[in-house]
């Protein structure tokens, strides 16, 4: 008799699964006999049912120990689904100007290197009209809603409303401030 290989396994679904072996090799030297192979079949589906209840109520557990703890829950998401976090995060080479580099510190350095310069670049490549009129840019329909010329006075409501709807949690603006701290 083979040992349980996975944790839900038990000792009666490997008793089912031997009883069920047999069943088939009785069967298969009998193919004549209809009643073996209804037996059989019959096996067959009582331990496929067996197996999924022993899995669900294994894994319910499994689950329930964990409740409310994110990070143990996590663990075990990973350990049950075969999860391996890779050591290495580099690919094994790379190939830059027709130069095969395979030096996992050189690799993270090219990679970096693009990744800090590419904005500048990208920004050069913004046509120049663009830098000094933006409005080029923008469609017409909301060009000719851009026009302030007169501010409304507005009411410590106003902003007060304005404010309570700033999402905490995003960045801060161009002038570098918080909006925690309104």
């Amino acid at each position: 008799m083979n040992e349980p290989q996975k944790e839900w396994i038990n000792k009666s679904i490997i008793t089912e699964i031997n009883e069920r072996n047999v069943m088939w090799t009785e069967q298969q030297n009998n193919p004549e006999r209809e009643e073996l192979r209804e037996k059989f079949i019959t096996k067959r589906h009582k331990i496929i049912k067996l197996i999924r209840e022993t899995k669900k109520s294994y894994y319910k557990k499994e689950f329930d120990k964990y409740s409310g703890k994110p990070k143990k829950l996590w663990n075990l998401l990973n350990t049950l689904t075969n999860n391996k976090f890779k050591q290495r995060c580099a690919p094994p080479k790379l190939i830059v100007n027709s130069i095969e580099v395979t030096d996992p510190h050189e690799i993270c350095n090219i990679f970096n290197n693009f990744f800090a310069t590419i904005g500048p670049y990208l920004a050069d490549e913004i046509p120049i009209q663009f830098h000094v009129n933006y409005t080029h840019a923008l469609p017409k329909p909301l060009l000719q809603n851009l026009q302030m010329n007169s501010l409304e006075p507005c009411t410590e409501e106003e902003i007060l409303n304005i404010i309570n709807k700033l999402d905490s949690n995003s960045s801060v603006g161009l002038d570098g401030v918080s909006t925690k701290v309104f």
